[in-house]
Protein backbone atom coordinates (compact mmCIF):
# COMPACT_ATOMS: atom_id res chain seq x y z
CA UNK A 1 0.00 0.00 0.00
CA UNK A 2 2.80 2.40 0.75
CA UNK A 3 4.53 1.65 -2.50
CA UNK A 4 1.44 2.55 -4.41
CA UNK A 5 0.81 5.77 -2.38
CA UNK A 6 4.58 6.71 -3.24
CA UNK A 7 4.01 5.90 -6.91
CA UNK A 8 0.85 7.75 -6.88
CA UNK A 9 2.46 11.00 -5.10
CA UNK A 10 5.66 10.24 -7.87
CA UNK A 11 3.23 10.07 -11.01
CA UNK A 12 1.40 13.41 -9.83
CA UNK A 13 4.38 15.14 -9.33
CA UNK A 14 5.65 14.34 -12.61
CA UNK A 15 1.97 15.19 -14.26
CA UNK A 16 2.75 18.60 -12.25
CA UNK A 17 6.39 19.21 -13.82
CA UNK A 18 5.06 18.43 -17.35
CA UNK A 19 1.42 20.22 -17.57
CA UNK A 20 0.40 23.53 -16.70
CA UNK A 21 3.12 23.82 -14.25
CA UNK A 22 6.04 24.79 -17.34
CA UNK A 23 7.05 27.99 -18.26
CA UNK A 24 8.49 28.96 -21.50
CA UNK A 25 11.94 31.46 -20.26
CA UNK A 26 14.58 33.07 -22.05
CA UNK A 27 18.01 33.51 -20.32
CA UNK A 28 20.98 34.58 -22.31
CA UNK A 29 18.78 34.79 -25.49
CA UNK A 30 17.56 31.17 -25.75
CA UNK A 31 14.69 29.91 -24.78
CA UNK A 32 14.20 26.14 -22.05
CA UNK A 33 11.15 25.29 -19.94
CA UNK A 34 11.26 25.66 -16.56
CA UNK A 35 9.23 24.81 -13.29
CA UNK A 36 8.15 27.58 -10.57
CA UNK A 37 11.34 27.42 -8.79
CA UNK A 38 13.02 28.41 -11.72
CA UNK A 39 14.52 24.93 -12.45
CA UNK A 40 14.98 23.98 -15.79
CA UNK A 41 13.39 21.39 -16.84
CA UNK A 42 13.95 21.66 -20.65
CA UNK A 43 17.13 23.17 -21.08
CA UNK A 44 17.25 26.54 -23.17
CA UNK A 45 18.81 25.40 -26.33
CA UNK A 46 15.73 27.26 -28.73
CA UNK A 47 15.07 30.60 -30.61
CA UNK A 48 11.51 30.98 -29.47
CA UNK A 49 9.32 29.10 -27.37
CA UNK A 50 5.66 28.89 -26.71
CA UNK A 51 3.80 27.25 -22.93
CA UNK A 52 2.71 23.91 -23.21
CA UNK A 53 -0.93 23.33 -24.12
CA UNK A 54 -2.43 19.98 -24.23
CA UNK A 55 0.75 17.63 -23.64
CA UNK A 56 3.23 19.97 -26.02
CA UNK A 57 5.14 22.76 -26.60
CA UNK A 58 6.10 24.86 -29.38
CA UNK A 59 9.55 25.64 -29.83
CA UNK A 60 11.52 27.52 -32.88
CA UNK A 61 15.33 27.41 -34.13
CA UNK A 62 16.63 29.23 -37.35
CA UNK A 63 13.12 30.78 -38.42
CA UNK A 64 11.07 27.54 -38.04
CA UNK A 65 8.64 25.86 -35.95
CA UNK A 66 8.20 22.72 -34.14
CA UNK A 67 7.15 20.51 -30.86
CA UNK A 68 8.26 19.20 -28.14
CA UNK A 69 6.60 16.88 -25.94
CA UNK A 70 5.86 15.95 -22.07
CA UNK A 71 8.66 13.65 -22.60
CA UNK A 72 11.16 15.86 -24.13
CA UNK A 73 10.63 14.34 -27.80
CA UNK A 74 10.58 16.47 -30.55
CA UNK A 75 7.84 15.73 -32.46
CA UNK A 76 8.15 16.84 -36.17
CA UNK A 77 11.92 18.59 -36.49
CA UNK A 78 11.68 22.16 -37.12
CA UNK A 79 10.09 22.71 -40.62
CA UNK A 80 6.98 25.28 -40.20
CA UNK A 81 6.86 28.75 -40.62
CA UNK A 82 3.29 28.61 -38.82
CA UNK A 83 2.33 26.54 -35.87
CA UNK A 84 -0.06 26.65 -33.55
CA UNK A 85 -1.21 24.71 -30.54
CA UNK A 86 -2.36 21.38 -30.52
CA UNK A 87 -6.26 20.77 -30.29
CA UNK A 88 -6.88 17.12 -29.03
CA UNK A 89 -4.90 14.71 -31.53
CA UNK A 90 -4.28 17.65 -34.42
CA UNK A 91 -3.07 20.93 -34.74
CA UNK A 92 -2.50 23.70 -37.34
CA UNK A 93 0.52 24.55 -39.15
CA UNK A 94 1.59 26.61 -42.08
CA UNK A 95 4.79 26.38 -44.89
CA UNK A 96 5.55 29.00 -46.52
CA UNK A 97 6.08 28.87 -50.68
CA UNK A 98 9.28 31.03 -51.23
CA UNK A 99 8.40 32.30 -54.22
CA UNK A 100 5.16 33.43 -53.91
CA UNK A 101 5.38 33.93 -49.85
CA UNK A 102 2.02 32.70 -49.61
CA UNK A 103 1.49 30.01 -46.78
CA UNK A 104 -0.45 27.32 -47.09
CA UNK A 105 -1.95 25.64 -44.05
CA UNK A 106 -2.67 21.85 -43.33
CA UNK A 107 -3.36 20.03 -40.07
CA UNK A 108 -0.45 17.80 -38.56
CA UNK A 109 -0.93 14.39 -35.89
CA UNK A 110 0.83 13.74 -32.74
CA UNK A 111 3.34 12.38 -34.83
CA UNK A 112 4.12 15.15 -37.23
CA UNK A 113 2.32 12.75 -40.06
CA UNK A 114 -0.01 15.12 -42.08
CA UNK A 115 -3.87 14.71 -42.14
CA UNK A 116 -5.95 15.64 -44.64
CA UNK A 117 -5.85 18.58 -47.44
CA UNK A 118 -3.41 20.63 -47.46
CA UNK A 119 -4.44 23.40 -49.61
CA UNK A 120 -5.71 25.82 -47.02
CA UNK A 121 -5.14 29.25 -47.18
CA UNK A 122 -6.80 30.13 -43.17
CA UNK A 123 -7.24 27.49 -40.63
CA UNK A 124 -9.15 28.36 -37.90
CA UNK A 125 -9.26 27.16 -34.00
CA UNK A 126 -11.96 23.72 -33.54
CA UNK A 127 -15.03 24.64 -31.94
CA UNK A 128 -17.02 22.78 -29.59
CA UNK A 129 -18.36 20.36 -32.19
CA UNK A 130 -15.41 19.47 -34.04
CA UNK A 131 -14.92 21.98 -36.89
CA UNK A 132 -12.70 24.92 -37.77
CA UNK A 133 -13.58 27.84 -40.38
CA UNK A 134 -10.72 26.93 -43.56
CA UNK A 135 -10.35 29.69 -46.52
CA UNK A 136 -9.33 28.23 -50.26
CA UNK A 137 -6.97 29.72 -51.99
CA UNK A 138 -9.73 31.55 -54.18
CA UNK A 139 -11.20 33.16 -51.10
CA UNK A 140 -14.00 31.54 -50.12
CA UNK A 141 -15.29 30.02 -46.72
CA UNK A 142 -15.98 26.60 -45.49
CA UNK A 143 -15.92 24.50 -42.23
CA UNK A 144 -13.40 21.53 -42.17
CA UNK A 145 -13.15 18.39 -39.41
CA UNK A 146 -10.53 17.18 -37.63
CA UNK A 147 -9.82 14.84 -40.41
CA UNK A 148 -9.04 18.02 -42.74
CA UNK A 149 -11.98 17.34 -44.61
CA UNK A 150 -15.05 19.79 -45.68
CA UNK A 151 -17.92 18.95 -43.92
CA UNK A 152 -19.06 22.81 -44.77
CA UNK A 153 -18.25 23.37 -48.29
CA UNK A 154 -16.67 26.58 -48.95
CA UNK A 155 -19.20 28.75 -50.97
CA UNK A 156 -19.21 31.48 -48.25
CA UNK A 157 -17.56 35.14 -48.75
CA UNK A 158 -17.00 35.22 -44.69
CA UNK A 159 -17.29 32.77 -41.89
CA UNK A 160 -17.31 33.12 -38.01
CA UNK A 161 -16.70 30.71 -35.24
CA UNK A 162 -19.86 28.27 -33.65
CA UNK A 163 -21.41 29.96 -30.76
CA UNK A 164 -24.76 28.31 -29.30
CA UNK A 165 -25.14 25.60 -32.72
CA UNK A 166 -25.06 28.84 -35.49
CA UNK A 167 -21.98 30.72 -36.35
CA UNK A 168 -21.96 33.58 -38.65
CA UNK A 169 -21.84 33.85 -42.45
CA UNK A 170 -21.86 36.52 -45.24
CA UNK A 171 -23.48 36.07 -48.70
CA UNK A 172 -23.11 38.19 -51.43
CA UNK A 173 -22.25 41.29 -48.45
CA UNK A 174 -24.81 40.64 -45.87
CA UNK A 175 -24.49 38.43 -42.87
CA UNK A 176 -26.59 35.97 -41.72
CA UNK A 177 -26.65 32.52 -39.49
CA UNK A 178 -25.68 29.23 -40.55
CA UNK A 179 -26.57 25.70 -38.19
CA UNK A 180 -23.98 22.68 -38.65
CA UNK A 181 -25.10 21.31 -41.52
CA UNK A 182 -24.46 24.58 -43.77
CA UNK A 183 -28.25 25.77 -44.05
CA UNK A 184 -29.33 29.50 -43.53
CA UNK A 185 -31.28 29.18 -40.04
CA UNK A 186 -31.12 33.26 -40.53
CA UNK A 187 -31.31 34.76 -43.79
CA UNK A 188 -28.13 37.04 -44.97
CA UNK A 189 -30.24 40.37 -44.32
CA UNK A 190 -27.30 42.18 -42.33
CA UNK A 191 -24.65 44.85 -42.97
CA UNK A 192 -23.15 43.74 -39.33
CA UNK A 193 -23.24 41.59 -37.23
CA UNK A 194 -21.84 39.77 -34.12
CA UNK A 195 -21.75 35.84 -33.15
CA UNK A 196 -24.40 34.65 -30.89
CA UNK A 197 -23.56 34.44 -27.13
CA UNK A 198 -26.13 32.56 -24.58
CA UNK A 199 -28.62 32.67 -27.01
CA UNK A 200 -28.62 35.83 -27.95
CA UNK A 201 -26.62 38.17 -30.95
CA UNK A 202 -26.26 41.66 -31.64
CA UNK A 203 -27.17 42.79 -35.52
CA UNK A 204 -26.89 46.04 -36.95
CA UNK A 205 -30.28 47.73 -38.18
CA UNK A 206 -31.31 49.35 -40.73
CA UNK A 207 -31.14 52.99 -38.94
CA UNK A 208 -27.13 52.09 -38.04
CA UNK A 209 -27.95 50.92 -34.63
CA UNK A 210 -27.57 47.54 -32.42
CA UNK A 211 -30.20 45.44 -31.40
CA UNK A 212 -30.73 42.12 -30.09
CA UNK A 213 -32.24 38.71 -31.91
CA UNK A 214 -32.93 35.10 -30.67
CA UNK A 215 -31.47 32.18 -32.38
CA UNK A 216 -34.57 32.36 -34.69
CA UNK A 217 -34.08 35.47 -35.70
CA UNK A 218 -36.40 37.14 -33.91
CA UNK A 219 -36.14 40.81 -32.10
CA UNK A 220 -36.10 41.02 -28.59
CA UNK A 221 -36.98 43.91 -26.74
CA UNK A 222 -37.66 47.36 -28.30
CA UNK A 223 -34.15 49.08 -27.65
CA UNK A 224 -31.32 50.01 -29.89
CA UNK A 225 -28.17 51.07 -29.19
CA UNK A 226 -24.87 52.84 -30.49
CA UNK A 227 -23.18 49.71 -29.67
CA UNK A 228 -23.79 46.32 -28.50
CA UNK A 229 -21.36 43.73 -26.81
CA UNK A 230 -22.25 40.04 -26.99
CA UNK A 231 -23.65 38.50 -23.53
CA UNK A 232 -21.75 37.18 -21.16
CA UNK A 233 -22.64 36.00 -17.46
CA UNK A 234 -26.09 36.54 -18.45
CA UNK A 235 -26.17 40.30 -19.17
CA UNK A 236 -24.31 42.48 -21.44
CA UNK A 237 -23.22 46.15 -21.94
CA UNK A 238 -24.08 48.71 -24.55
CA UNK A 239 -23.82 52.17 -25.34
CA UNK A 240 -26.32 55.26 -25.69
CA UNK A 241 -25.61 58.54 -26.72
CA UNK A 242 -22.05 58.15 -25.07
CA UNK A 243 -22.47 56.67 -22.18
CA UNK A 244 -22.45 52.52 -21.39
CA UNK A 245 -24.92 50.93 -19.16
CA UNK A 246 -26.08 47.07 -18.71
CA UNK A 247 -28.89 45.07 -20.80
CA UNK A 248 -30.61 42.64 -19.30
CA UNK A 249 -31.64 39.61 -21.17
CA UNK A 250 -35.17 41.12 -22.39
CA UNK A 251 -33.22 44.06 -23.85
CA UNK A 252 -33.92 46.37 -21.23
CA UNK A 253 -31.87 48.35 -19.43
CA UNK A 254 -30.43 46.68 -15.97
CA UNK A 255 -28.28 50.13 -15.54
CA UNK A 256 -29.21 52.76 -17.25
CA UNK A 257 -26.68 54.11 -19.39
CA UNK A 258 -24.30 56.64 -16.68
CA UNK A 259 -20.73 55.22 -17.16
CA UNK A 260 -17.86 56.48 -19.44
CA UNK A 261 -17.36 52.98 -20.54
CA UNK A 262 -18.10 49.12 -19.79
CA UNK A 263 -16.17 46.25 -20.80
CA UNK A 264 -17.75 42.14 -20.69
CA UNK A 265 -18.89 40.73 -17.79
CA UNK A 266 -16.78 38.09 -16.06
CA UNK A 267 -17.95 36.21 -13.36
CA UNK A 268 -20.36 38.54 -12.40
CA UNK A 269 -17.83 41.52 -12.44
CA UNK A 270 -16.52 44.23 -15.67
CA UNK A 271 -13.83 47.16 -15.74
CA UNK A 272 -15.01 50.17 -16.33
CA UNK A 273 -13.63 53.78 -16.58
CA UNK A 274 -13.91 57.50 -16.28
CA UNK A 275 -12.66 60.68 -17.84
CA UNK A 276 -10.75 58.19 -20.12
CA UNK A 277 -7.88 57.77 -17.81
CA UNK A 278 -9.19 55.81 -14.57
CA UNK A 279 -9.93 52.22 -14.31
CA UNK A 280 -11.87 50.40 -11.55
CA UNK A 281 -14.98 47.52 -11.47
CA UNK A 282 -18.27 46.88 -11.40
CA UNK A 283 -20.61 44.45 -10.57
CA UNK A 284 -24.47 43.94 -12.29
CA UNK A 285 -26.32 46.45 -10.43
CA UNK A 286 -23.82 48.79 -11.27
CA UNK A 287 -22.26 49.04 -8.31
CA UNK A 288 -18.17 49.83 -7.36
CA UNK A 289 -16.14 47.35 -6.31
CA UNK A 290 -13.22 48.90 -7.37
CA UNK A 291 -13.41 52.24 -7.43
CA UNK A 292 -12.09 54.02 -10.87
CA UNK A 293 -8.93 55.41 -9.66
CA UNK A 294 -6.54 53.12 -11.25
CA UNK A 295 -4.36 53.47 -14.59
CA UNK A 296 -5.12 50.85 -15.67
CA UNK A 297 -7.59 47.39 -14.20
CA UNK A 298 -7.41 43.82 -16.58
CA UNK A 299 -10.04 40.92 -16.07
CA UNK A 300 -10.09 38.58 -13.50
CA UNK A 301 -8.39 35.47 -13.10
CA UNK A 302 -8.57 32.90 -10.64
CA UNK A 303 -10.04 35.37 -8.58
CA UNK A 304 -7.85 38.18 -8.40
CA UNK A 305 -7.01 41.00 -10.82
CA UNK A 306 -4.27 43.23 -12.55
CA UNK A 307 -4.13 47.12 -11.22
CA UNK A 308 -1.93 49.29 -12.24
CA UNK A 309 -1.32 52.13 -9.60
CA UNK A 310 1.01 55.03 -10.92
CA UNK A 311 3.87 52.96 -12.72
CA UNK A 312 3.38 49.42 -10.85
CA UNK A 313 1.33 46.59 -11.18
CA UNK A 314 0.08 44.78 -8.09
CA UNK A 315 -2.84 42.45 -8.23
CA UNK A 316 -6.70 43.07 -6.14
CA UNK A 317 -9.54 40.56 -4.98
CA UNK A 318 -13.19 40.73 -5.88
CA UNK A 319 -13.80 42.96 -2.78
CA UNK A 320 -11.38 45.65 -3.78
CA UNK A 321 -8.33 44.82 -1.60
CA UNK A 322 -4.57 44.33 -2.64
CA UNK A 323 -3.66 40.76 -2.27
CA UNK A 324 -0.38 41.62 -4.13
CA UNK A 325 0.71 45.25 -3.66
CA UNK A 326 1.83 47.37 -7.07
CA UNK A 327 5.51 46.62 -6.77
CA UNK A 328 5.74 45.43 -9.95
CA UNK A 329 6.68 46.83 -13.51
CA UNK A 330 4.70 44.16 -15.72
CA UNK A 331 2.27 41.61 -14.01
CA UNK A 332 0.71 38.58 -16.32
CA UNK A 333 -2.66 36.82 -15.38
CA UNK A 334 -2.48 34.16 -12.91
CA UNK A 335 -2.89 30.74 -14.01
CA UNK A 336 -2.63 27.25 -11.67
CA UNK A 337 -1.82 29.33 -8.93
CA UNK A 338 1.28 31.14 -10.29
CA UNK A 339 1.86 34.77 -12.17
CA UNK A 340 5.24 35.59 -14.13
CA UNK A 341 6.27 39.40 -12.86
CA UNK A 342 8.85 41.81 -13.91
CA UNK A 343 10.60 43.79 -11.66
CA UNK A 344 13.92 45.86 -12.44
CA UNK A 345 13.99 44.93 -16.31
CA UNK A 346 14.03 41.06 -15.30
CA UNK A 347 11.31 38.81 -14.75
CA UNK A 348 10.36 36.19 -11.91
CA UNK A 349 7.54 34.06 -10.98
CA UNK A 350 5.13 34.49 -7.63
CA UNK A 351 2.37 32.68 -6.12
CA UNK A 352 -1.08 33.53 -4.55
CA UNK A 353 0.25 35.51 -1.79
CA UNK A 354 2.73 37.32 -3.56
CA UNK A 355 5.27 35.30 -2.07
CA UNK A 356 8.49 35.31 -4.65
CA UNK A 357 8.59 31.45 -5.42
CA UNK A 358 11.72 32.71 -8.02
CA UNK A 359 13.67 35.96 -8.21
CA UNK A 360 13.42 37.90 -11.22
CA UNK A 361 16.04 36.93 -12.93
CA UNK A 362 14.96 35.89 -16.62
CA UNK A 363 15.29 37.95 -19.72
CA UNK A 364 11.40 36.46 -20.41
CA UNK A 365 8.80 34.07 -18.64
CA UNK A 366 6.21 33.41 -21.12
CA UNK A 367 2.41 33.31 -19.04
CA UNK A 368 1.59 29.65 -18.78
CA UNK A 369 -1.82 30.23 -21.35
CA UNK A 370 -1.06 32.99 -23.61
CA UNK A 371 -2.98 31.01 -26.11
CA UNK A 372 -2.50 31.05 -30.26
CA UNK A 373 -3.77 33.68 -32.64
CA UNK A 374 -7.01 31.98 -34.84
CA UNK A 375 -8.44 32.69 -37.86
CA UNK A 376 -12.08 33.82 -37.99
CA UNK A 377 -12.73 34.76 -41.33
CA UNK A 378 -13.41 38.50 -41.62
CA UNK A 379 -13.75 39.63 -38.85
CA UNK A 380 -16.78 42.42 -38.45
CA UNK A 381 -16.36 44.04 -35.06
CA UNK A 382 -18.38 47.07 -33.81
CA UNK A 383 -15.98 49.95 -32.32
CA UNK A 384 -16.29 50.22 -28.77
CA UNK A 385 -15.11 53.75 -27.97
Amino acid sequence: MKKWFCFVLAATALSDVFGQNLFAAKAKGSYGFIDHTGQWIIPATFDDAEAFNNGYARIKKSGQWSYIDKDKRIVTGFRFDKAYNFEGEVARVGIMDKETRKITYGLINTKGQWVGRREFAEIGKFADNGLALAQTRSGDWGFIDKNGQWVILPTFGGLRDFHDGLAMARSKGKWGYIDKTGHWVIPPIYNHAINFREGFASIETKGGRWALIDTQGMPVGSLAFDVLKPFSDSVTTARLDGRWGIVGKQGQWIVEPKFDYLGQFVDGLCRTRRERFYWGVVDKAGKWVIQADFENVLPFSEGVCRVKKGTLWGYMDRTGKWVVEPTFQSAEAFHNGYATVKMKGEWGIIDRTGKVTLEPSFDKIRPQDEGDDTAEGEETEMKDE
